[in-house]
């Protein structure tokens, strides 16, 4: 819930946690100008030097062998971004309550899908609001 208060230009619409995952929708409004949080405002980094968790890889280019890769540039403000800024604020509180600092919380990557269009919206929308009951029939009925 709080990912818009990181990313003022960020709005969240359907979402739900599961036991082992979590689904949602991150809408990036264009209109609405992206600030630099303050140092009051507790923010995930503060810092631009500190450490960063997951930086995406990609392709070195043409010619490069198929298993080579290097990492590519985080965009404030992306998709990348906030998945990551989510995924390292969400594990460094379980591992908190749980008192496990080396504790896995979460897989590597994440599913992302552009919605293009209202019908998809509306689609994406539904998939989340009915994936808790999907879940317990296929949990209860093997």
């Amino acid at each position: 819930m709080e990912i818009p208060v990181h990313f003022p230009n960020v709005e969240l619409a359907t979402h739900v946690v599961m036991p082992s995952h979590v689904h949602g929708v991150v809408v990036i409004r264009k209109d609405v100008p992206a600030q630099q949080p303050r140092e009051d405002e507790g923010t995930v980094a503060k810092h631009l030097r500190r450490a960063q968790n997951a930086v995406p890889l990609r392709p070195l280019g043409r010619g490069a062998r198929e298993h080579t890769r290097s990492f590519g540039g985080l965009v404030s403000g992306s998709i990348p971004a906030i998945v990551r800024s989510f995924k390292a604020a969400a594990a460094k509180r379980i591992r908190q309550a749980m008192w496990k600092p080396g504790f896995s919380v979460w897989q590597r990557g994440y599913y992302e899908h552009v919605i293009c269009d209202e019908g998809d919206f509306r689609n994406v929308c539904e998939y989340i609001r009915t994936n808790p009951a999907r879940h317990t029939f296929k949990h209860n009925h093997p």
